[in-house]
């Protein structure tokens, strides 16, 4: 539900980077990018701001996402939609999902019209199971996850980059201690170096 405390400030001052960029010839999920060459893949940047779990207060994490995924989401098209319609609505600032007192909305508030959308994917592609219990197992708060660590295990992601993508944080193994992820926060120079396991888990679903 990270999703839900996007911002649409840094959303508007970030959204032309990386609309142009292309992906290298005979490009791999195993190569691991330099910076520089980071900054020239199609990207989206995607910023948010709230308190996530782990953290004292509300704070920004900026992360670059693949602009077209390999089975062919397009996140730029979506996150350029929202954008529009946000500021049709006269918001130019403050959480892109929200009502119209511009307070963040809950994804609880989106799950009917998600499970309504997803029963329609069920009847018209095979993409949902046919017998799935549509109502029953499908959220927004859950499903979209474990498809995209389905995707990306089949694309050959390593565990520690889903984990990072999908936790932020883990568990150090046999220290019992918490410890955190280099944050993607504040600059877009910070995006841009996260890229290797943002774009690549991104552009694996």
């Amino acid at each position: 539900t990270e999703g839900f405390f996007l911002c649409l400030v840094g959303l508007r001052k970030h959204l032309q980077k990386g609309k142009q960029g292309k992906i290298p010839t005979n490009y791999s999920f195993r190569y691991v990018f330099s910076e520089e060459e980071a900054r020239l893949l199609p990207h989206v940047v995607l910023t948010l701001l709230g308190n996530f779990k782990g953290e004292n207060g509300a704070d920004y994490h900026m992360l670059s996402v693949a602009n077209l995924t390999r089975s062919g989401l397009n996140i730029r098209w979506w996150v350029e939609k929202l954008v529009e319609v946000c500021e049709s609505e006269g918001r130019k600032k403050g959480p892109a999902f929200a009502g119209p007192d511009g307070n963040l909305d809950s994804s609880l508030d989106y799950d009917a019209t998600f499970r309504e959308v997803a029963k329609e994917v069920q009847e018209s592609t095979n993409y949902i199971p046919s017998d799935l219990d549509v109502d029953t197992w499908l959220s927004i708060s859950r499903t979209p996850r474990k498809t995209a660590e389905t995707r990306a295990t089949q694309a050959g992601i390593p565990k520690e980059i889903k984990d990072a993508m999908n936790r932020w944080s883990t568990v150090e193994r046999g220290q019992g201690r918490r410890t955190r992820w280099k944050a993607t926060r504040d600059t877009y120079t910070s995006a841009v170096g996260e890229m290797p396991n943002t774009w690549r888990y991104s552009y694996a679903l």
